[in-house]
């Protein structure tokens, strides 16, 4: 709600509910309740047709949990504010098991209704929760999986590392 009039809001999400994808302006408009006055807006949702993976790092520790995150472009390169709610393969190239995917929903990381949705459904989100298991080098992908759009993302080549620290049995002195 708005500081000022607690009965407004100053932002409202807008959920696109069509199955078809279209290059077509989608008009929104917002009434004032009280004066009638209308707020008319044009945008324009292409579909997504080329996809990223996120990280924090391409290199995790044998131990560590990292989240890893889609992001999705149009054919003009614009970037998607989520693909929350959206259901995705993603799929680890490994000879061994380097990297594992945690269970999300297992996770201290909040996960939001939409995305425990998607887990439940035998798919994942656009967030996944992974962890290293053994020093080795990976591959992952991932691919958008809705009812009409199927996008796959590039390969990302990932290295497991186990750290180790030496401690000189003896010292120098000079």
């Amino acid at each position: 709600p708005d500081e000022t009039n607690p009965r407004c809001h100053s932002s409202a999400v807008l959920t696109v509910l069509t199955k078809n994808p279209s290059q077509s302006i989608i008009w929104i408009i917002a009434k004032e309740k009280d004066s009638g006055q209308k707020l008319r807006v044009g945008a324009r949702i292409l579909p997504i047709s080329s996809l990223s993976i996120q990280t924090r790092s391409r290199t995790i520790d044998v131990g560590e949990v990292q989240a890893f995150e889609v992001q999705g472009y149009d054919s003009s390169g614009n970037v998607f504010t989520t693909l929350e709610g959206l259901r995705f393969n993603w799929k680890i190239g490994q000879t061994q098991s380097y990297l594992e995917i945690q269970d999300s929903l297992q996770s201290t990381k909040h996960f939001s209704d939409y995305r425990k949705i998607v887990e439940n459904s035998g798919f994942h989100s656009d967030i996944i929760i992974v962890k290293g298991i053994k020093s080795g080098r990976c591959d992952v992908t991932v691919t958008l999986n809705e009812d009409n759009l199927i996008v796959e993302s590039p390969n990302v080549q990932l290295h497991v590392i186990q750290q180790f620290i030496i401690f000189p049995s003896f010292h120098l002195v000079h």
